[in-house]
Formats: C-alpha cells, structure tokens, sequence
C-alpha cells in the first residue's frame, strides 16, 4: 500500500492510497477515523479526487458522518464512565 496524497478538509486529515491499482481514501479526525475504499479508478487523478472532497455537499456529508459518530462514541462513554459524586465534608 502506497501513499499518493495527504491534504485537510477543514479540520479533517485525509489520505489516498493505491494498492495493486485500487484507492483507497481514509478520512481522520482526533476522535475516529473512516475509510473508502474507491476502487480502480482509471484516470481520475489523486488531485481530482482532492478537489471533489471539497465539493460542499461531499465536504458536509463527510462532516456529518464525523458527527453522527461523536454523538455515538459519546452515548456508549456515558454509559462506561460514571461520574464520581462529589463528596463534602459535613460542616457542623
């Protein structure tokens, strides 16, 4: 697997691979990751592909995907992490 683009979006870092002529894309932030897998894609170019992730409808779908997964990395952390009570000391 070899790396043939680094670029942001936004806050996002995003990096296309190529292995035995099938791209990858994987799309990270500092919570989670997604990867998609593109395929043989004949003679669209790494730059390209760069330039459609900024289209805004591709851009926002990317962002909410990143959302919807917060929202459920946050729900299953409430449900692990309980939070300490805090304690006082009786004042007499």
């Amino acid at each position: 697997m070899r790396i043939t683009k680094e670029f942001n979006l936004g806050h996002l870092k995003c990096t296309l691979f190529i292995n035995n002529e099938k791209h990858s894309l994987k799309i990270e932030d500092e919570y989670g990751e997604v990867s998609y897998k593109l395929g043989q894609l004949g003679d669209a170019s790494t730059e390209e592909i760069a330039e459609f992730m900024n289209l805004p409808k591709i851009r926002s779908s990317v962002i909410d995907s990143f959302r919807g997964m917060r929202t459920g990395r946050d729900q299953l952390l409430s449900l692990i992490i309980t939070p300490e009570e805090e304690a006082f000391e009786e004042i007499i």
